[in-house]
């Protein structure tokens, strides 16, 4: 598998090595062509995302002519894109204000736009300015905006490129666990995405990581391996970079010789694309590198040749970039109130939705039934007489239709709901087995880390068995596939059971919630154990899932006519006005970043329909940040 992988990254490789040969000379062909202008600035653009590291310079007056001609052509979109482009071009040359200004101006056009899915390369881009300010808990709002987004358009590229940036934000803020947890999540997207850039990104920024902890030779480890990638391609900024960074880690390891050796040819890599950040970097380098050999006049030559373009990003650039931040603040107030609109929205289409083809059949059917009506009493000379039954039972047959062409409706949208819930539920841990599966046939990585992977792959092989018992209950009370079982059983018993097996779920493993069963030894039931003990291990995963820490009390009492069994915890609890909902198929409140938080959304509906069955009903209490209550009652036999 690692060979098939490295065979894959190589061929990537050499294809950008023969087709960055082209690009350049390509860009007299696009401008030359007769084709429209918008093709023309879609190609400049596609240019530009492939120049933007070894050619910012160049990137720049291409991003110029795609914006005069979008401006030219009142192309909206693309203008935004454009500018988007031309921000990139000046982050990589330095200038952090206009790289700023040209962001801010692509989200202004898409917010007016609507076009608020269309907004993550401009937040993660944000992201990375404020983080060169030296700003990373404002660019961690900004990234985590993009990642949210992201996950809800299913971009699976972007998730890769959003959680390197997320690791480099946590490596800055000294939350070292959280950014190894976020490279580890961008390297197995690169693997399933075939991503070779980010790829080599990530394996140089898992080297930034292990060279801030000390631990030089992993960080020399993952150097290494990311230059063994491009080594031999014109990757000048990507190579630059890396020889950057291993020339502070040797001078950390006191080993002079190699990096000396790694700041020659960084500098050649640099002067090659003239790259402000890089060129930073390596001045300041080369006045540490001469500083340990006790070369104070060299080191102070490079001194100042380093405080003078440190000095060009000027104070009052970083303060005029501030100002602009009220503006970022409202488009994401403006962000907050599209997502609001499109649910409902969504909800509002889903209710109005028509199959067309049923009401076209339907409608057919009708015209077929008046006409055999009409004829068969025309035909029997009854026409007069029948007329009255005729009228009356073309009302009912109408009817009778449109209460089947509802139902068709209903039944074709909560197909469609089914399909799209599930199938994004059931891919997202399958992606994650894969991705880890995949970097588990590393033999480099340590105990640790392959600990760590293992876990990863059993919470979502637990979680996707879950889906599928889930699916397998429904679809069984669904076709009414279910007999009711009348056995003698001992409720005590059987919640012991379900709260042994509830401290075995490795997705809630780190939580600290106690449980406790106050259910009465002494009581002996009759009715369907199996029924029970399943609607219970629901109602107390859905607790335990919500309740990282606190209290879980599972009580119950008897009268004359039914039996009551209560679940209540101190969780993060539901809204009032969700309660009604909380019960509808594929209902789903919490939108997190946290995995432990997903599910398809029918455990509560498959609860309401098996304690229904049973002729019982169910109830539920809440207060947000509070607690739930969830009581039982069914009949006593």
């Amino acid at each position: 598998m690692r060979l098939f992988i490295i065979l894959i990254l190589f061929s990537l490789l050499l294809i950008e090595i023969f087709a960055d040969e082209n690009k350049l000379d390509s860009i007299n062909v696009v401008l030359g062509s007769h084709e429209p202008d918008s093709v023309k600035i879609d190609h400049l653009n596609d240019l530009n995302l492939s120049l933007f590291m070894n050619y910012p310079g160049k990137m720049f007056l291409l991003a110029d002519t795609a914006i005069n001609l979008s401006i030219k052509t009142n192309d909206s979109l693309r203008l935004a894109q454009s500018y988007n482009r031309k921000g990139v071009a000046c982050y990589f040359l330095g200038d952090l204000n206009n790289a700023f200004n040209y962001f801010l101006k692509a989200v202004n056009i898409k917010e007016n736009l609507n076009k608020y899915e269309l907004l993550i390369p401009e937040y993660n881009n944000i992201g990375m300015v404020l983080r060169s300010l030296g700003q990373p808990n404002e660019s961690l709002r900004y990234y985590l905006m993009a990642l949210e987004i992201s996950i809800e358009n299913k971009d699976e590229k972007d998730n890769s490129k959003i959680w390197n940036n997320l690791g480099t934000n946590y490596r800055q803020l000294k939350q070292f666990d959280k950014a190894k947890e976020a490279y580890i999540q961008a390297l197995a997207s690169n693997v399933s995405m075939y991503d070779f850039e980010a790829y080599v990104i990530t394996l140089n920024n898992l080297g930034n990581l292990y060279k801030e902890i000390k631990e030089y030779q992993k960080a020399l480890y993952y150097y290494n391996k990311a230059l063994s990638y491009v080594s031999q391609s014109d990757n000048y900024y990507v190579r630059g970079l890396i020889h950057n960074n291993l020339s502070e880690l040797y001078l950390f390891m006191e080993n002079f010789n190699d990096a000396n050796n790694n700041l020659i040819v960084a500098s050649k890599m640099i002067n090659k694309i003239g790259s402000v950040n890089l060129r930073i970097s390596n001045l300041k380098l080369w006045s540490e590198y001469y500083e340990r050999l006790n070369k104070s006049n060299e080191a102070l030559i490079f001194r100042k040749d380093y405080q003078r373009m440190t000095d060009s990003l000027s104070i009052n650039e970083r303060a005029l970039m501030f100002e602009n931040l009220k503006a970022i603040a409202e488009s994401e107030r403006k962000l907050k109130e599209y997502t609001l609109l499109k649910t409902l929205n969504s909800i509002q289409e889903k209710q109005l939705a028509n199959n067309r083809f049923i009401q076209l059949l339907a409608l057919l059917f009708s015209i077929l039934l008046i006409i055999s009506i009409l004829l068969l009493i025309k035909y029997l000379g009854v026409k007069n007489k029948l007329n009255f039954s005729l009228q009356k039972l073309v009302k009912e047959k109408t009817s009778e239709l449109e209460k089947a062409k509802i139902h068709a409706e209903q039944s074709d949208n909560l197909k469609s709901a089914f399909l799209t819930n599930i199938s994004h539920e059931v891919r997202t841990p399958m992606n994650a087995i894969i991705g880890f599966s995949n970097l588990l046939n590393y033999p480099d990585i340590d105990e640790n880390e392959r600990k760590q992977f293992l876990l990863h792959i059993n919470n979502n092989t637990y979680r996707l068995l879950k889906i599928f018992e889930n699916i397998t209950h429904l679809a069984k009370f669904e076709q009414n596939d279910v007999v009711l079982k009348n056995i003698t059983f001992n409720p005590h018993n059987v919640i012991e059971k379900i709260i042994e097996k509830a401290n075995d779920n490795p997705q809630t493993a780190s939580h600290t919630q106690r449980v406790k069963n106050l259910v009465p030894a002494y009581l002996n039931l009759l009715g369907d154990k199996d029924i029970l003990s399943m609607v219970m291990e629901e109602v107390l995963d859905n607790a335990i899932k919500f309740t990282n820490s606190g209290d879980i009390v599972i009580s119950s009492y008897l009268n004359e006519f039914n039996y009551y069994i209560s679940v209540e915890d101190t969780g993060i609890g539901i809204k009032k006005e969700q309660l009604p909902y909380v019960f509808d198929k594929f209902s789903k409140f919490e939108k997190s970043l946290i995995p432990e938080y997903d599910g398809p959304g029918i455990g509560l509906s498959l609860v309401k329909r098996c304690i229904e069955f049973m002729g019982g009903k169910v109830d539920i209490e809440s207060k947000k940040m509070k607690g739930t209550k969830v009581t039982i009652s069914i009949p006593v036999k």
